[in-house]
């Protein structure tokens, strides 16, 4: 059969950033928005993006290069938001994939062999 997914691995990669981010950084955000059409994945900066969300320069799960953690080509509001994201994962013990700013491990893993495969709501 094909390899599991990765990311699936033990339930431990978590894919965050908008919600309770926000909310950290002293935001609210309509939840309804958040459940709302998905736009291109290139345009979810500025006005493209849902009321409340912060600004990370691409949409959660854009495969786009500009989705790299420390892509140059993004705005200083866009790295801010993003070093924010990493260093309140960090400092509760995930580690950024730097291909995806919205993708953590957490370290130590503790099913590092194991992979769980279960949908998420």
């Amino acid at each position: 059969g094909a390899a599991p997914d990765e990311r699936a691995r033990d339930g431990r990669a978590v894919g965050v950033a908008r919600r309770r981010l926000v909310e950290a950084k002293g935001r609210v955000e309509d939840a309804a928005d958040q459940d709302r059409a998905t736009i291109s994945c290139r345009r979810a900066s500025g006005d493209a993006r849902p009321k409340g969300q912060l600004d990370f320069g691409t949409a959660f799960d854009c495969f786009d290069t500009l989705s790299h953690t420390a892509d140059p080509r993004i705005t200083p509001l866009q790295a801010e938001n993003r070093t924010f994201l990493v260093s309140v994962m960090a400092s509760h013990g995930f580690q950024n994939y730097p291909k995806e700013w919205w993708h953590f491990t957490y370290q130590p893993e503790p099913f590092p062999d194991q992979y769980f495969e279960f949908p998420v709501e």
